[in-house]
């Protein structure tokens, strides 16, 4: 029988949930649940039902009727759908074959007879404890999917576990934030061995017309009533560590912005350290990394204008504009070693702490502030928040950047102006007002060594302070493994190469003054794109 008290926790987790009306009766025997029968806001009555043979028929008509392939391909849990089924007849002999075993329950989301939804809870008497959840498509984004994790959490919960995990693929952003809205925790990046999905996915993207995205498949874990002893966070001094301020100056200009966010990480393994060097080597040495350069005008104008179809789409929604590669669930690199962040945004959170910083310091005693490379605007829609009062330029060789500059001026009055702008060919008709600074964001990576006609630009404008935050070669040693691979990947993508080097040979020369220039430590999966470089004309 089991435990009344886990019971009612569980009936107590369901009710909080957004989407339930009320939770009527909740059936458990030997521990292991059998029926929850509850009331939902949108969809009437439900029913949670054990998994069994006489179910074959149902599952497999949402299995192949009601999933679509890549949802398919996402979810396929061995025995029951991988391989595929091909009939429901087969999917009842593997049920029944799997009964035999005694580590393994799964349930079926119930909506007039027909299947919605499946969960399953396996291997609970090992010590790789693993979950899966399905929601058929057309009842995606109604609350099931939290639903059906906290009914497994639960379960979990009656069975004494106290840890089990979920594999996602890292770019799976609402898998990641469901699951970690239930209480799961990235952990760990898993080692090359599912790479037939990332293969899928990667193809998938090809056939929209798109770069395939960078994918690795990530752990999630929940722990149930065990503390981890390992949760790290970065602190008002790591932060002031990383960006060489003096003591108290981030605490002064973003105190409040870091405390509102989550900065919890775990230190990775040795194992998965060498998991992600062995993958970033191998990207290295393959054909499918994108290289920079004047022949991708337009992928980029294929990316900027999926955003600005989102955007609108979203009502004018800022979230919208954050580029895709910038997505979590994976490991980040931080001070020499590998890190895996709690919170999904945590890359994002930290580039928008880094720029609140960066901004106040440096860019208040100017009139007008010039981003050139602005792509989708989000670092100006940050500056006309912070800075009401200044007139902003975002400078871009796509034009689907400047109408998005134009509806967010529009749609928030924002002073920013869209100009089309090509780095690898300036516009010398283009002026720089008097009090201007100028800014880059990983916008000169893609120049790789072809930096001189745009920097000789800037020379002949003059503006007063240049603001440089790019990925900069010089600062990697390449006689350290960690920064080697880095190294190797900027230059296989051909990223900037030599900027930082010809700074220095024009501060020898008094041509300039460097006034600041640092690595901060903290980079995405593969490299460090949060280094800066800050420089007047003399």
């Amino acid at each position: 029988m089991a435990a009344p008290h886990k019971l009612e926790e569980l009936k107590g987790a369901l009710e909080a949930l957004q989407e339930i009306g009320s939770i009527g009766d909740i059936e458990a025997e030997n521990g292991i649940i059998h029926h929850v029968s509850m009331g939902t806001r949108t969809l009437g009555r439900l029913t949670a039902e054990r998994l069994d043979a006489n179910d074959a028929e149902a599952l497999f008509d949402f299995y192949a009727e009601g999933l679509s392939e890549k949802a398919r391909r996402l979810f396929a849990p061995y025995p029951l759908f991988h391989t595929p089924p091909h009939s429901a007849d087969e999917l009842a002999r593997r049920i029944e074959d799997w009964k035999k075993e005694d580590d393994w329950t799964a349930m079926n989301l119930v909506k007039d007879k027909r299947i919605i939804g499946f969960a399953l809870l396996k291997r609970f008497r090992t010590e790789q404890v693993t979950s899966g959840i399905a929601v058929r498509d057309a009842f995606h984004r109604m609350g099931l999917g939290s639903l059906l994790q906290h009914i497994i959490i639960g379960q979990a919960r009656l069975l004494d576990l106290e840890r089990f995990h979920v594999k996602v693929v890292s770019d799976n952003m609402a898998s990641i934030r469901l699951h970690e809205k239930c209480g799961f925790k990235c952990t760990r990046i898993l080692p090359p061995m599912y790479e037939e999905i990332l293969e899928y996915l990667g193809e998938c993207d090809r056939k929209n017309g798109n770069e395939p995205v960078d994918r690795q498949n990530v752990e999630m874990v929940i722990e149930l009533n065990v503390k981890s002893e390992t949760t790290k966070s970065f602190t008002i001094e790591d932060f002031d560590e990383a960006f060489g301020a003096g003591k108290g100056e981030v605490s002064a200009l973003c105190g409040k912005l870091i405390k509102s966010l989550n900065f919890e990480y775990c230190d990775c393994s040795q194992e998965t350290r060498e998991t992600i060097l062995l993958d970033a080597l191998r990207k290295c040495d393959s054909a499918e990394l994108s290289v920079s350069g004047p022949h991708r005008l337009d992928d980029w104008r294929r990316g900027w204008g999926e955003i600005l179809q989102e955007f609108h789409a979203l009502g004018g929604n800022v979230k919208a504009l954050v580029p895709k590669d910038l997505h979590g669930g994976r490991p980040l690199r931080y001070k020499g070693d590998y890190i895996m962040p709690i919170s999904s945004s945590f890359e994002h959170d930290f580039a928008m702490v880094f720029r609140h910083w960066l901004y106040k310091k440096y860019f208040h005693n100017f009139k007008n502030i010039y981003e050139f490379g602005c792509g989708t605007g989000q670092n100006l829609a940050v500056m006309a928040e912070l800075f009401p009062d200044k007139r902003l330029f975002g400078l871009d060789w796509v034009p689907e950047s400047q109408e998005l500059l134009s509806s967010l001026s529009r749609m928030y009055g924002w002073p920013i102006e869209g100009i089309r702008f090509d780095a690898f060919n300036p516009d010398y008709t283009l002026d720089i007002l008097p009090e201007s600074l100028v800014y880059t964001s990983c916008a000169l990576e893609q120049l790789g060594s072809a930096y001189e006609n745009f920097l000789g630009y800037l020379l002949a404008k003059r503006p007063s302070l240049c603001v440089n935050v790019e990925c900069l070669a010089e600062y990697y040693d390449e006689n350290k493994l960690f920064d080697y691979a880095a190294l190797k990947y900027h230059r296989k993508r051909n990223y900037l190469d030599g900027f930082l080097t010809r700074l220095r040979e024009m501060e020898r020369e008094k041509a300039i003054e460097i006034v600041a220039t640092r690595r901060t430590g903290f980079g995405s999966l593969y490299h460090e794109g949060y280094m800066y470089v800050i420089w007047k004309i003399l």
